[in-house]
């Protein structure tokens, strides 16, 4: 089963919140786990609508995959 490990909103010196979801994937998706990021803007309400679709990312869409 896929889960999410941690979702984190970190407020950047410019104002700016970076938003990083971590996921841990299940053997039959690759295993292991990854870290996505995005910029969510300056508003935590746009920061936590990025998060929000965020912890939604399947393993097809995993950066570390060849």
């Amino acid at each position: 089963m896929n889960r999410i490990i941690e979702v984190r909103l970190t407020m950047q010196e410019d104002g700016s919140i970076l938003v990083q979801s971590t996921k841990e994937f299940a053997p039959e998706h690759g295993g292991g786990t990854q870290t996505f990021t995005e910029q969510g803007g300056r508003s935590f309400h746009r920061a936590l609508d990025v998060a929000r679709g965020m912890v939604t990312l399947s393993p097809g869409q995993r950066t570390d995959l060849s």
